[in-house]
């Protein structure tokens, strides 16, 4: 990223200093915006982990309630009892369930 790309950037997003000020000490500027720039992806990363979690305890519930509305039991108790078991009674209802093939 060239120097000016730099400064505009932490202009819109560290904080709205002129871009003189910015320019003038490319090592103050550069020092700023790799700590900042680092913050900015962790933050952004982080989101993103958070709403793949998101999405995740979506898709479990969403199993949990169709396995407890076709086979009456908990799924999480049954897991204890019979993993295998439990996996395989799962995967013959996921068309209710997944993301993929629900509607």
């Amino acid at each position: 990223m060239r120097i000016l790309d730099k400064a505009k950037w932490l202009q819109k997003n560290y904080r709205e200093y002129a871009l003189e000020w910015y320019l003038s000490d490319h090592a103050r500027l550069n020092a700023i915006f790799r700590k900042e720039y680092k913050k900015y992806l962790s933050n952004l990363n982080n989101q993103l982990v958070e709403e793949q979690q998101t999405q995740f305890n979506e898709i479990e519930e969403r199993m949990c309630s169709a396995y407890k509305e076709v086979y009456g039991s908990d799924y999480l108790v049954d897991t204890q009892i019979d993993r295998r078991g439990t996996f395989e009674r799962v995967q013959e209802i996921r068309d209710l369930w997944s993301p993929v093939l629900a509607h």
